[in-house]
């Protein structure tokens, strides 16, 4: 679980969203229990153990390690300009990393479509997770099959390049780009078919209803979320005819 989040670390990069995503997945876990029984934990267990140690020694070591990576120098000189095997074998792995370890400000207070693109990400970020789950109890997975770890493997390697194409897309004010990336298109076209997948293979699996509490604690959020939205929607629309006038 830790290494899990020293890779999310490294390819997010921002403490932030990070603790968002943390506290996020225990969230959809309370809230999925009835569905799941391997999500049933106390709340010791849920929010000290995970939420608080686990999950946090992993997101400060991905984010060292991102700081480390991004002080050091590197020789990107073609495969075949290095002379001996070690240089050549050591160039190769090099060409799966990314090519610069900046910092990632997403600065998601910064306006209300900022706050958007953010949550669209965590969104993403928090249906890769649960899918691992589903997909494990429709196709009848253990849980240390390798193919588990394969694919937590690979969307590590797809993650990084996705969420910096994702982090340019929203930094496209400071720069030049109009688009989102493949490897965007890519994650989203593969969180959706994973999705598809155990809906359609776990018919008839999940068909006990939400209880009344996790419905009415997710009606509570999306409520407050839509009303600080539109507060800050009006404030701003306020603040931009005052100083026009």
């Amino acid at each position: 679980q830790t290494v899990g989040w020293w890779a999310k670390g490294m390819a997010l990069r921002n403490y932030g969203l990070l603790f968002t995503c943390s506290v996020g997945f225990e969230f959809m876990e309370w809230s999925l229990q009835h569905w799941l029984p391997n999500f049933n934990e106390c709340w010791w267990d849920r929010w000290i153990l995970d939420v608080l140690l686990c999950n946090n020694i992993g997101l400060f070591l991905g984010i060292a390690t991102t700081k480390y990576m991004g002080s050091r120098l590197y020789d990107w000189r073609g495969i075949s300009e290095h002379k001996t095997l070690r240089g050549k074998v050591w160039r190769s792995m090099l060409q799966f990393t990314p090519h610069r370890w900046d910092d990632m400000d997403w600065a998601p207070a910064s306006s209300p479509k900022r706050l958007l693109q953010c949550l669209l990400l965590v969104a993403a970020i928090l249906l890769v997770e649960v899918n691992s789950f589903f997909l494990k109890a429709v196709l009848w997975v253990p849980p240390r099959n390798p193919l588990n770890s394969l694919r937590l493997l690979l969307w590590f390697g797809i993650a990084i390049p996705a969420i910096e194409e994702f982090y340019a897309f929203v930094e496209k004010e400071k720069g030049d780009v109009s688009r989102m990336g493949s490897f965007v298109w890519v994650t989203f076209a593969t969180v959706a078919v994973e999705c598809l997948v155990w809906v359609k293979h776990g018919r008839g699996m999940f068909t006990a209803p939400f209880p009344r509490h996790v419905v009415l604690v997710w009606a509570a959020l999306v409520l407050s979320l839509a009303g600080m939205f539109a507060a800050w929607m009006v404030r701003k629309r306020l603040s931009f005819k005052l100083k026009a006038s």
